[in-house]
């Protein structure tokens, strides 16, 4: 490095573009370092330096000292350094710049284009402090916040502007406004519940006019205040037999943290339904309105609810419920009319009767006759005509009576309805029959029902001491018919008309006589109407005694789950059943024994009979549907009983033939089995028996009288036999009477060794003496 150095007088000293050393010594000297990185000392005296170009070191040394900078101050950046030393660095750059200069011990800084000196210390500029701020503001509001009001530089006068914003991390946002930071908690703070707080930082840079700066943290406390809760539309689909119950809550929304949510009301009068507020839900149960409603239809109800939060506020949205149809079974109506005893009259079934669902299509299912005495047909259109028939000719003219029938009727997803027609029938004029007058009845039997037993017969007819002589053997169909003992009739069609489909109708007819007090006998037909408006289950046979494979605990048990899924027993009819039907719906099960008072003999030689009993059952739509069980009940083989007998033989002689006279008390309970006698046990008898199974023949020889002892009795058994080989014993007792007609008088009557002497025929008072004196030897 080059070094110039001046003397110790007032010297000019002028360096070049290179680093160079220049040293003033002593006097008040003039320096300039131009171009290069100079180290300008003035020494001692009042020395004026201009550094120039490049990055200089000024040291002013002792006296007053001045340093010259071609601009104006603003055009520096001046610093003081930690050592005392101020940097002074060129801002403007390029050609023009002086470079930073590193400057001591000058007392002054003149610059020329300001046309201004400063002393140093107006010169250096010290750095100003930002100080940290706190604000509060509600999560709803915003906030200025002038933060330089508590900032401070130590250089008097000095200015602070804002220059910059740190809001990494911020919640909120914030912006410089006028020289002071505008704040907006923002949708960050929306779920601070009302009194609660939360706070949010940022930080701001100031600087001085000398462009010093500082930087500081603002604390901003946010406030919370209470959001209203947003209710939101719900929906939901019901059926129209059934309610629902809503959780409307459980998508409303409120942004308050942990804010509670109730209902404060509903609609209070829906358009077609109901709705309450039961435990914080919405309840809603379809009105009549939608019954209308067919399977598959649907319709919509629109109610209004308002909830509101922990502060009260509230919110209000719509619940839209969507009602599917469920098919209604039709209502089927009773139905009378009036008809003479001669007449006839049609009657449309369907026309008085409903069914809930708009547009339903009702059919007359079927007619159910059992027990009508009148005869009833089925037209179209659900018409039916009935026709008394001669079922009331002995109606007096303005005498009244009653028949009735019942119907099913049917909608388009066979769903069925029941309802009684009540007929009444008044009678007419009628001339007096001659003799006994047998009219035609007419008869319903539903196919599947099995035996039933016919009376009545004899309601329509004429004459004086009537009864029923007899009955063809079968039907004009080949039903069995049986008349018995106490002249009721039992028809028996068997499988006869099985094949019969549903709803299908068949008809049988039969022959039978009456009888009046004179002997004078007449025959009369009865008609029988057959229907089928139940659907047949399969047929089951069941034993008398009920040892049957397909019984459980000796019963018939039916489960509903036999005739399909969610299938529930509603109703049983045992009219005309033979047998006990348990009527055990609740466990959904029904119980059969086959147990009747016409288990007796007055079946004769039937070998088996038909029962049968409808039920109803409905399904998982509530639909009802009809079937009907059919049963055949056979006979089991009972053991006879022979009953003991008693019998008076005179002694010496033979009996009568006993055979038929023993078993003259002997029974077995099914009719038509003949009992013989097999055996004769004569173990221990005095008398003599004679027995002969072939002919029927047995024959007791009494002894005398003498070997029968103080009793005068004697004894065998006898076994009798059916025609399967049961078997039962029965014990005989024999009176044996005197020859002579007098009863034997027991010894010691009159006294001990008194003999009793009676009027006797002769000879005979020795005889009962011998007597006598054997009993007392």
């Amino acid at each position: 490095m080059k070094r110039i150095k001046g003397k110790e007088g007032s010297d000019l000293l002028i360096g070049g573009e290179k680093d160079e050393r220049i040293d003033g010594m002593g006097g008040n000297d003039l320096l300039f370092g131009f171009g290069g990185d100079d180290d300008i000392d003035g020494g001692a005296g009042d020395d004026t330096i201009y550094g120039g170009a490049g990055n200089d070191l000024i040291d002013g040394g002792s006296g007053t000292d001045m340093m010259v900078l071609a601009g104006r101050r603003s055009d520096f950046r001046i610093e003081s350094l930690s050592d005392g030393r101020i940097r002074i660095t060129d801002l403007r750059g390029g050609w023009i710049s002086e470079g930073t200069d590193i400057v001591q011990n000058v007392e002054r800084f003149h610059f020329l284009l300001e046309g201004r000196t400063y002393n140093a210390g107006e010169l250096i500029n010290r750095t100003p402090t930002a100080r940290a701020d706190a604000a509060s503001v509600s999560e709803d509001g915003s906030i200025q916040i002038d933060v330089l009001a508590n900032d401070s530089d130590p250089d008097a006068g000095d200015g602070k502007t804002i220059v910059s914003l740190g809001t990494s991390g911020t919640l909120g946002t914030a912006s410089i406004v006028g020289g002071k930071i505008s704040y907006a908690p923002g949708a960050g703070f929306q779920s601070l519940g009302a009194g609660q707080t939360a706070t949010d930082t940022l930080t701001y840079t100031m600087r001085d006019s000398a462009g010093a700066t500082s930087t500081a943290t603002v604390t901003v406390t946010i406030t919370g205040a209470n959001d209203g809760p947003a209710a939101i539309a719900d929906s939901v689909v019901v059926s129209e037999d059934s309610g629902a119950t809503i959780d409307v809550l459980a998508n409303d929304t409120d942004v308050d943290a942990g804010d509670s949510k109730a209902i404060v009301s509903v609609s209070a009068n829906p358009a077609h339904g109901s709705a309450a507020v039961i435990d914080g839900k919405v309840a809603y149960t379809p009105g009549a309105f939608f019954q209308s409603l067919a399977a598959g239809q649907s319709a919509t109800e629109t109610l209004t609810y308002t909830m509101r939060d922990a502060a009260g506020a509230t919110s209000s949205a719509t619940v839209t419920v969507t009602v599917t149809g469920a098919n209604d079974a039709p209502t089927a109506a009773a139905d009378d009319a009036s008809v003479s005893e001669d007449g006839s009259v049609t009657l449309n079934l369907l026309a008085n009767d409903a069914d809930a669902d708009a547009g339903a299509t009702l059919t007359l299912d079927g007619v159910d006759t059992h027990g009508t005495l009148g005869q009833v047909k089925i037209g179209v259109a659900g018409q039916v005509t009935y026709d008394p028939g001669t079922a009331f000719q002995h109606l007096a003219a303005g005498e009244i009576a009653t028949d009735s029938f019942t119907y099913s009727v049917r909608d388009e997803h066979g769903a069925l309805s029941q309802a009684t027609v009540t007929l009444t029938i008044t009678g007419e004029d009628e001339p007096a029959p001659e003799g006994p007058v047998a009219n035609d009845d007419a008869l319903a039997f539903v196919a599947y029902q099995g035996a039933v037993e016919i009376d009545g017969l004899l309601d329509n007819d004429f004459g004086e001491g009537l009864q029923l002589s007899g009955v063809d053997d079968e039907s004009a169909a080949g039903a069995r018919l049986y008349l018995g003992k106490d002249g009721r009739v039992i028809y028996d069609p068997d499988m006869l008309f099985l094949e019969l489909d549903y709803g299908e109708t068949a008809t049988d007819s039969f022959t039978y006589t009456i009888t009046d007090e004179t002997g004078a006998t007449t025959t009369g037909t009865a008609v029988i109407l057959v229907t089928t408006p139940y659907e047949l289950i399969a047929p089951i046979w069941v034993a008398e005694d009920m040892s049957s494979d397909n019984l459980v605990d000796e019963i018939l048990s039916l489960a509903a789950s036999e005739f399909g899924p969610g299938v529930g027993i509603e109703s049983i009819d045992t009219t005309g059943t033979i047998g006990i039907v348990d009527d055990a719906m609740s466990e959904g099960v029904l119980i059969y024994t086959a147990s009747h008072p016409w288990f007796d003999p007055m079946w004769g030689d039937m070998p088996s009979v038909h029962t049968s009993f409808t039920f109803t059952v409905s399904d998982a739509s509530g639909g009802l549907h009809q079937g009907r069980v059919f049963i055949t009940i056979s006979g089991t083989n009972d053991v006879p009983t022979a009953i003991d007998d008693t019998f008076s033989v005179t002694e010496g002689l033979p009996s009568a033939n006993l055979y038929a006279a023993m078993l003259d008390n002997d029974v077995d309970p099914d009719s038509g089995n003949w009992l013989s006698v097999v055996s004769i046990d004569a173990t221990g008898t005095i008398g003599q028996l004679s027995f002969d199974a072939e002919s029927g023949s047995l024959v007791y020889t009494a002894a005398d009288r003498s070997a029968y002892g103080p009793t005068g009795t004697d004894s065998f058994t006898y076994t009798v036999e059916d025609d399967t080989g049961l078997q039962s014993t029965a014990t005989v007792t024999l009176d044996i009477m005197p020859a002579n007609g007098l009863s034997m008088v027991s010894p010691g009557a009159f006294g001990d060794g008194d003999d009793a002497i009676g009027v006797l025929p002769s000879g005979a008072a020795e005889m009962l003496n011998t007597l006598m004196v054997d009993f007392l030897v």
